[in-house]
Formats: C-alpha cells, sequence, structure tokens
C-alpha cells in the first residue's frame, strides 16, 4: 500500500460520513471540499452500493447525496431508501419557491453572491399569498414556523450577526428546479380542477379516545374522523350521544352542559358522575319502590376522554383531554385538564399509574409538551389560544350546533348564539335610571369642592400651627435638657480639674520627698561639721564671738551716751573741748 492509498483511506471515511450527515459547503469545510474534490471517484462507488448518488456542483460550491431511484438500481437487489421523502405543506412550498425566485433575482443582479433576508422580509413575502384572517399575530406566528421548517432542512441558515437575519443557501437551487416545478404546479392545477381536495383550513378534529366513559368500559374506545367530515350512526342506546357528550365535556363549561341533549333530552338524566360511574340502567327496590341506578364501574376507577385536532395546512396538532375520578361518599367527580401541543393518546400517556392520581399528575408535570389546569377558565383560555378561537362564544355556537335537530326560527337563533348581544335598551333604561344619582353626585361634588376651597386656609393655618407647636415643643424639651446638659459637663470639668489636682499633688509629694531628703542630708553635713569645729577649737571661737557680742553692745551704749552728752554741751552753748 502506497501513501496515496493510505491518505485515501484516512480521508474517505471523513467525507462519507459529512455527506451522509447532510450538505457539505466549500466555504464551510474548504479541507473537506478538496479532498471530496480529489477523492470522488471512490465516494462515488461506496454510495453507490448503498444506493445513493453523489452530486457536486462546484461552480456553486455544495455537495449532496440524492437516492437513486429503483429503475436505477440493481435488479437483484431490493436497496432501502436512506434518504425518506418529505410530504411538503402548501406554505413551506410556497416558501421555497419564493425564496427560489428570489434567489434568481439576486443572481441576476450580479454583486454580493450571498443572498441575506430579514425576517421581516420573508413573512412580508408569504404574507402576499396566505389568508391571514384577523388574526395577524396568529399568522405571523404560522409563518415563523414554516421558515424554521425551512432552516431545519438546510434552506435557510441564520446569520451570527443577528436572529432576525437569514442567508438563502445554493442547495435550493438544485431542489427548486425545473423539474420541482412543474410538478408542483401540475399538483396544484389538478387540485383546482377537482381531482384532488385542498385541505381544510384550521383545526378539525383527528381523533376522539375515551376511556370508562359511560357504557364505554375497561379499554379505550377511539373515533378517528381525520379532520373530515364524519357521520355517526347506531342503534338507539349504542352510545352516540356519550360520544357527542365526551367532545362537549372537553369544549363547554360544566355549568352550561345538559348531557344527553344529542336524544332529545329536557332534563338532566345524565350527568357527569353517571358517565364516570358508567350507569347504565335503574333497578327498583321491592322494599322500598325506590330506583337504584346499576354502575359499571365502582368509586375507585378513573376516567378519561381525549381529543386531538389537526391543521394539516399549518402541520399542527392539538390535543385536549380530562382525567375524572370520584371520592367516597361525593358525587361530584373530580377534574385533571389537559393541553398539549402534540398527539397524545390514552394509552401511552393516561395508564401506567394505578390508581394514584398523583403519579399520573407528576408524569404529565414532566412532559414538556403538556399543560395542566386545575379549572376550567385556564384551561378553555389556553384551548382557545391554541385553537385559534377568539371568543367564548364561539364554544357557546358549538354547544348549541352540535346537537341540534331542528331551528324554530332561524333569524332568533343567529341572533342569540352568533351575534354579540345587544344590550342597547338596557344600558338606556341604566342610564335613565342612574340620571338622579348623577345629579345627585354631581351636587355632592360642587358641595364638597367649595367646603375643601373654604376648609383649605383653615388645614393650613392648622398645619403651620402644629408646625410652631412642634418648634416650641422641641426648645421646651431642650431647655429641661440644659440643667442636666450643664450639671454633666460641670461634672466632666471637675473630674478633669480633679485629675489635675491629684498630678500636681503627686508632682509636690514628689518634690516634698526631695526636699525632705536634701534637709536630711544638709542636716547631716551640719552635724559633721560642728563636730569638725569642735575638733578645731571651736570653743574659743564661741568665747571670742561671745566677747564680741558683749563689746558691740557696750559700743552701742557709749554711742548713745555721745551723743546724750553732745546734746547737752549744744544746750549749754559751750565749745567742745579739744584734745
Amino acid at each position: 500500500m502506497n501513501a496515496l492509498e493510505v491518505a485515501q483511506g484516512n480521508e474517505l471515511p471523513s467525507i462519507l460520513v459529512a455527506l451522509l450527515k447532510g450538505v457539505v459547503y466549500r466555504e464551510q469545510a474548504s479541507q473537506l471540499w478538496r479532498d471530496l474534490l480529489n477523492l470522488q471517484g471512490s465516494a462515488r462507488d461506496h454510495l453507490r452500493l448503498l444506493g445513493l448518488e453523489l452530486i457536486i456542483d462546484e461552480a456553486e460550491g455544495y455537495a449532496y447525496l440524492r437516492q437513486i431511484e429503483p429503475d436505477a438500481a440493481t435488479e437483484d437487489e431490493d436497496v432501502p431508501r436512506l434518504i425518506p421523502r418529505r410530504q411538503l405543506s402548501y406554505p413551506l412550498s410556497l416558501l421555497l419557491v419564493l425564496l427560489r425566485k428570489r434567489l434568481a433575482q439576486h443572481d441576476a443582479q450580479g454583486g454580493e453572491t450571498r443572498l441575506v433576508l430579514s425576517r421581516e422580509q420573508i413573512v412580508d413575502m408569504m404574507r402576499t399569498f396566505l389568508v391571514v384572517g384577523t388574526n395577524e399575530a396568529k399568522a405571523e406566528e404560522q409563518i415563523l414556523r414554516h421558515i424554521a421548517k425551512a432552516e431545519e432542512l438546510g434552506f435557510l441558515r441564520t446569520m451570527k450577526e443577528g436572529e432576525d437575519l437569514y442567508e438563502v443557501r445554493r442547495i435550493l437551487r438544485a431542489f427548486v428546479n425545473a423539474d420541482w416545478l412543474a410538478g408542483l404546479e401540475a399538483a396544484y392545477r389538478d387540485m383546482r380542477s377537482g381531482s384532488t381536495e385542498t385541505a381544510p383550513l384550521g383545526f378539525r378534529l383527528a381523533r376522539l379516545e375515551v376511556f370508562n366513559w359511560g357504557t364505554f368500559h375497561a379499554r379505550v374506545w377511539r373515533i378517528e374522523p381525520g379532520g373530515e367530515n364524519a357521520l355517526l350512526t347506531g342503534d338507539i342506546g349504542s352510545g352516540k350521544s356519550t360520544l357527542v357528550d365526551a367532545l362537549t365535556t372537553l369544549l363547554v363549561p360544566p355549568r352550561k352542559i345538559t348531557y344527553n341533549k344529542a336524544a332529545g333530552a329536557e332534563v338532566r338524566e345524565r350527568s357527569l358522575y353517571s358517565y364516570v360511574r358508567g350507569e347504565y340502567r335503574s333497578v327498583s327496590n321491592e322494599l322500598t319502590g325506590s330506583a337504584q341506578a346499576q354502575s359499571l364501574r365502582g368509586e375507585n376507577s378513573y376516567s378519561v376522554i381525549l381529543g386531538v385536532f389537526a391543521d394539516r395546512v399549518a402541520e399542527r396538532n392539538v390535543t385536549v383531554a380530562q382525567v375524572f375520578w370520584s371520592k367516597e361518599g361525593e358525587r361530584n367527580p373530580e377534574r385533571l385538564y389537559v393541553v398539549s401541543n402534540d398527539r397524545l393518546t390514552i394509552t401511552e400517556d393516561f395508564t401506567g399509574f394505578g390508581q394514584d392520581i398523583q403519579r399520573l399528575r407528576k408524569r404529565l408535570r414532566g412532559d414538556p409538551r403538556v399543560a395542566l389546569f386545575d379549572s376550567f377558565e385556564e384551561y378553555s383560555v389556553r384551548l382557545r389560544r391554541e385553537l385559534g378561537v377568539p371568543h367564548a362564544q364561539a364554544l357557546d355556537l358549538f354547544y348549541q350546533t352540535v346537537s341540534m335537530k331542528s331551528v324554530g326560527n332561524l333569524t332568533e337563533f343567529v341572533r342569540r348564539h352568533m351575534l354579540e348581544p345587544d344590550d342597547t335598551d338596557d344600558r338606556i333604561r341604566a342610564l335613565i335610571g342612574n340620571f338622579e344619582n348623577l345629579n345627585h353626585a354631581h351636587d355632592a361634588v360642587v358641595r364638597a369642592r367649595d367646603q375643601i376651597e373654604r376648609l383649605a386656609p383653615i388645614a393650613a393655618d392648622g398645619e403651620r400651627l402644629e408646625a410652631q407647636e412642634s418648634y416650641v415643643g422641641a426648645l421646651r424639651r431642650a431647655r429641661e435638657a440644659l440643667a442636666a446638659y450643664f450639671a454633666g459637663h460641670r461634672a466632666g470639668l471637675l473630674e478633669r480639674h480633679i485629675e489635675q489636682l491629684e498630678f500636681d499633688k503627686g508632682k509636690w509629694e514628689q518634690q516634698l520627698e526631695g526636699e525632705r531628703t536634701r534637709l536630711e542630708e544638709l542636716s547631716r553635713r551640719r552635724a559633721e561639721l560642728q563636730a569638725a569645729i569642735e575638733r578645731q577649737g571651736g570653743g574659743r571661737i564661741r568665747e571670742i564671738d561671745a566677747t564680741i557680742a558683749q563689746k558691740e553692745i557696750e559700743r552701742g551704749r557709749q554711742r548713745k551716751m555721745t551723743r546724750t552728752t553732745g546734746a547737752s554741751v549744744a544746750r549749754s552753748r559751750l565749745n567742745p573741748a579739744s584734745r
């Protein structure tokens, strides 16, 4: 095995897997595209064994697989179909045709190789050719679902620049070609000529199932109109009205239902309880003379009614269901309401939980397709939204017509059940009756307005008085708090002064202690000096000091006598003696 064969052996599986997954684009996988061009011969041989044909458009830059039709396959082999045929709805086919037309116009103009359209542009293209009706929001929602389907099929790709931008893929040229358009034109030509029936618009009953409902006992019973008109026939007592009542129970509020109305019953000879219990006859008690109902089921059983509605044009399915069970001693059965945007069945979705309704409720809550409700009002709102029924009056009309046997006055029937109620007379009478009340109310308003204007200054003065009283009260409280404030302030100052005095006291005590120590030291030195003086003749010094003191005294006495004598001489005018 040479190097080329090894390379081919490594790359060929990746090429085959990519082709089996979908379309291979040159711009998305350039290396894989080059390998595909180099190994296209080997790839064709391998794929032909699977009954597939490799189509490569080098100019547009894409490659895809196409199923080889049976007449092109080998005669001795029955090759299974790996690429299933897809039945496209009218809106989706219309969308592909419009996109193909825009792609052709874009190519004719030249310039940018990619065709990018906004979501709004695609919706506007589709809106021109579809019956929108009065509910534009619902019509746009349906168009968006067709756009998502086209994206799922690979004809559109969401741009990274924004979720509202789509690139029209070039593979659309290979799918919507002249042959495909011719086949589509022939199909719709046959449809218009009557050779093919047009799918009815809107939701229609596709399947009705009942379990333990009336005399339909122990297993699931169903009728499947498939969205077409259906005729329900049977002997008296075969259960025709029972099935009609099941459908009525799914759609009509419980308080408005009269069961067995289809059979002409004018009184409530049947009830929800009798249907859940499966009552089928009454037996007279010979002792009491009263009648007692015989039933097929006990109080531990449960009942289910389920209806599937399909819109074949919009390719949508809606399932509505109700589950009933009775509690011991009660004649009003409990209910569980279910709405789903997918096809459900009683066998697959409402069995296998025994008699525990809570297990069923928990299982259904875990199903993302299902919405559960405990009241008919919430259930009815969701039901009408899913089925596109704008008004609850439409369901009332259904109830009046589903079991209608005759119409006495068509005009009165249309006025009562198909037109909005006309309450003009009642409103006029109400206006006339309330005129006096309106006058009294007006007079009361005028009086109240005058009173408010008169009381406004008083209210303003009252507010100012309240503000002043509040201010004065605050000042009074502040004044009362002054004594305590100053006492506290004085106490704080005294405490700080005491602390300072204590500090000074300690400082002076330290100084006094030092002076005492110094005094003791000086006293000791004096004693030492005195002792030294005594040792060095200190007694003689004391004698001299005493003599000096005596002499000083004597000198003072002599000076005094001299002054006295001088004064006497002066008085006697004598000359003083000379020596």
